[in-house]
């Protein structure tokens, strides 16, 4: 074996009709044209072969590490070669995803070399952050040449479990609630707690506990709710990229017992009957059922029925304002009564009580 530069090489195995040169870690210095010489026979001329070795190495790909979200990514990848007529098939990725949109290349000489530059430009995506940008032109024998990306991203946060109209959660007041938000951005955000004021102004909470999992990306807070009906909350995140996310809202609903703010009662007198309405006023959270009970003669309470035609609702917000209708001929005596109150399975609430005096006709 012979080559240009050194004129001579020894194959590293032979027999009677083949040679094989192999070079190991092979240098730029190693290209050239190569000649194999041989010889049929004693008696006949040497015969040759010429195959000329082409290097390439030196493979680089410079790009800017940090990247805004939507940011136009300029990256070059140059390689090193022995001059050839064979272009240089360079061929770009992103992670594991290929592609040939290379913009346009260039090339210039090194001494007796040329080096091989491609750019190309791509704009900058979410699931491109953590991941490698890089170029190769041989994915088989890895000759290829990468670098990291770094995307920065607005933040983004959501409740869990995630759905576009949370239910309202339901406690008693002065318990402790435990609501938890699922927040991504990059760098990574801060979340806040935040609750809607009478001003219809969203103010930071003061939370019991905050716990924050790096892993999986969520935020979990202790609130104590003070609240005596309902209250709004939403999480807030921001991270200095873009715009603060908030997520959806959620309502807190605070459990309150029924009570009686007031009992009155309220005379109409026809031709000849005299009607009385007993109006009981109560509050609760949910809204209470509100039922008639009189005093029996025997000092017991029992429920007093009252048609249904016979009673009128009316509800704003918590309050619920019941008024039952009573035609004194049902009883001979004066009869008394009270409301009683119920919005719990065991929870009852009783309104003080009225007499109401039944008119008696004096004899002539």
């Amino acid at each position: 074996m012979k080559d240009e530069s050194t004129r001579q090489r020894q194959g590293t195995d032979q027999s009677v009709s083949k040679a094989y040169l192999e070079i190991s870690h092979v240098t730029f210095e190693d290209a050239g044209l190569y000649i194999c010489v041989w010889y049929p026979n004693v008696y006949d001329n040497a015969k040759s072969k010429k195959s000329r070795l082409h290097v390439r190495g030196d493979m680089k790909v410079e790009v800017d590490r940090n990247f805004t979200l939507h940011d136009m990514i300029t990256a070059k990848c140059c390689v090193r070669s022995t001059k050839s007529e064979i272009d240089v098939p360079f061929v770009w990725f992103i992670s594991n995803v290929w592609s040939v949109n290379d913009k346009f290349g260039e090339t210039f000489s090194i001494d007796t070399d040329i080096m091989y530059c491609r750019n190309i430009s791509i704009t900058s995506e979410q699931k491109f952050h953590d991941n490698f940008v890089g170029c190769s032109i041989s994915p088989e024998l890895n000759v290829t040449s990468k670098k990291p990306l770094h995307i920065l991203y607005p933040a983004n946060v959501e409740w869990i479990p995630l759905t576009n109209t949370p239910p309202p959660i339901i406690v008693d007041r002065n318990q402790n609630v435990i609501v938890t938000c699922l927040s991504d951005g990059n760098p990574s955000p801060s979340v806040l707690l935040q609750k809607k004021s009478s001003e219809n102004q969203w103010v930071n909470l003061p939370l019991n506990e905050t716990f924050w999992n790096v892993r999986d990306k969520y935020w979990k807070f202790s609130y104590n709710i003070t609240e005596e009906t309902t209250c709004t909350l939403r999480c807030f995140a921001t991270n200095g990229v873009g715009e603060p996310s908030a997520s959806d809202v959620i309502t807190i609903e605070v459990l309150a017992k029924a009570n009686f703010i007031l009992i009155t009662t309220r005379d109409t007198h026809g031709k000849t009957t005299k009607y009385s309405s007993i109006i009981c006023l109560a509050n609760g959270n949910p809204p209470p059922d509100v039922h008639l009970q009189r005093l029996t003669k025997e000092t017991k309470w029992t429920n007093h029925y009252v048609e249904e035609q016979q009673i009128e609702k009316t509800e704003e917000e918590r309050l619920v304002l019941w008024n039952f209708h009573i035609v004194d001929k049902q009883y001979r005596d004066d009869v008394t009564y009270r409301c009683i109150a119920n919005n719990t399975h065991d929870a009852f609430a009783y309104s003080s009580s009225t007499t109401l005096t039944v008119t008696k006709c004096e004899k002539m």
